[in-house]
């Protein structure tokens, strides 16, 4: 969690999220944790809004869930293999991954995310980009420099509108 708290801080948009207890551990810390109040999670995040675990890869169990019942359903299905995420839905238009080498260099490729670990590069002329190539480099940038990783890519989608947003911060 601490990659979206990181980005909070330093100015790099990303989809609100909140951290979902492990009920798991309820047996050993009994009375603290506590079941999710679904309702205020929908209510902080809209609906339809995404379930992950906090440590993904791939695509592999991520959920846009669509009601109360449904993010229910996740919840109970995956809590026992994972820590979840509740995430804010974004609809993306476009979606990149922009590679960050010795906190300086970036390549940007354009990606098209499918479960399952199907996800695909694309070679393309980034002409979406635009004027928000350099705006996306340097939050990337500063997002490795901050966290001092040398090699690391970030997963950046576009809104309808345009507006990026860091999805995954850790690759």
């Amino acid at each position: 969690f601490l990659d979206y708290e990181m980005c909070q801080r330093i100015g790099v948009p990303t989809p609100r999220t909140i951290l979902l207890p492990d009920i798991s551990i309820e047996e050993e810390i009994k009375g603290i944790v506590k079941s999710p109040d679904w309702e205020k999670v929908a209510q902080e995040l809209g609906l339809p809004c995404v379930i992950k675990p906090y440590n993904g890869y791939g695509w592999f169990d991520v959920f846009v869930v669509n009601s109360l019942d449904e993010m229910k359903k996740v919840y109970d299905s995956c809590r026992s293999s994972y820590i979840l995420l509740a995430q804010q839905y974004i609809d993306y238009k476009d979606y990149y991954r922009v590679f960050c080498i010795n906190k300086k260099e970036v390549l940007f490729i354009k990606w098209i995310p499918r479960p399952l670990g199907a996800g695909e590069y694309l070679l393309t002329d980034q002409c979406f980009l635009n004027d928000k190539r350099d705006l996306i480099a340097e939050l990337t940038i500063k997002f490795n420099t901050v966290l001092d990783r040398d090699i690391n890519a970030i997963e950046w989608c576009f809104d309808s509108e345009g507006k990026p947003w860091a999805i995954d911060t850790f690759n």
